[in-house]
């Protein structure tokens, strides 16, 4: 499809429906729906554009799918609360340190992970 890839989404709500602005990785390159019942869009200059314009909605569409199904996948979450609390760490510092990881770039928040889980169980 493309390098471009979402790194945050953002719902918001309007008075006509639910809205998002979404940060990819590269700069200067957002989507957006602006909650009024249009279509989903690039934002961003024309020149930065250029290489995404035969992105189509679904394509935006199924960038945000992609990033959704890592930030709200349990199994990863399930794991990292269950050696927390082995550890003895407080649920709160827990459900804290995993909504950092979700912050994180999905390629950075699988190293940390990796590198983070491996420490524990070794």
């Amino acid at each position: 499809m493309s390098d471009l890839k979402v790194t945050s989404v953002r719902y918001f709500e309007t008075r006509r429906g639910t809205g998002y602005e979404v940060k990819t990785n590269v700069d200067g390159i957002e989507i957006w729906n602006d909650g009024t019942g249009g279509p989903i869009y690039l934002e961003g200059s024309a020149r930065d554009l250029l290489p995404y314009k035969h992105l189509t909605e679904k394509d935006l569409h199924k960038l945000i799918d992609e990033f959704e199904s890592w930030t709200n996948t349990t199994a990863w979450k399930d794991a990292y609360r269950m050696l927390s609390k082995k550890e003895g760490k407080s649920s709160d510092d827990t459900e804290r340190e995993i909504c950092n990881i979700q912050d994180m770039s999905k390629e950075d928040a699988v190293v940390y992970l990796v590198n983070e889980l491996a420490g524990r169980i070794l």
